[in-house]
């Protein structure tokens, strides 16, 4: 497996070599990367957000629906994925976002929701969202959409 897919530590090193990529070749995507420096000069990982242009731009072709999503990726350096997918007009998941963390905490919620408004949903209104029972992600998103969210439901 480390054939084809390299050690972990050389993966997680790989990363921001990757967003930077992503956002070199997609010149108007978006990709924010937060990290901060520790002993020697050593950087560590916090959290990175993407999300390319051509999602974002044709999330106005979509349902008025968004699905909040998350994931454990396990392996040696545990963290999670989370994703923002909407549905097209033939019914088809729709990525729009992704963003890895380290962990769930407020901070982190508050940060991916505010990037969410700030740089995909932006003036959108009347929109549906789904998500996890997360009592973070209900506290945020009336704080961060007060008046243009039209319903927030729970997945099971």
């Amino acid at each position: 497996m480390e054939l084809l897919f390299d050690t972990n530590e050389e993966s997680f090193q790989n990363l921001p070599r990757i967003l930077l990529a992503i956002r070199d070749l997609n010149l108007i995507s978006i990709v924010i990367w937060d990290h901060k420096m520790v002993d020697d000069n050593k950087v560590t990982f916090e959290r990175a957000f993407f999300a390319f242009d051509a999602s974002i731009d044709g999330f106005q072709y979509c349902h008025p629906l968004i699905s909040i999503n998350d994931t454990h990726l396990y392996g040696k350096y545990k963290a999670k994925l989370l994703v923002v997918a909407a549905y097209n007009m033939h019914n088809r998941v729709y990525p729009l976002r992704f963003d890895i963390i380290k962990e769930e905490t407020n901070n982190n919620w508050s940060w991916f929701l505010d990037l969410l408004h700030q740089y995909v949903i932006g003036d959108y209104t009347r929109l549906c969202i789904i998500s996890g029972r997360n009592v973070a992600i209900t506290a945020f998103i009336a704080h961060i959409f007060p008046e243009r969210i039209g319903y927030h439901q729970y997945c099971s």
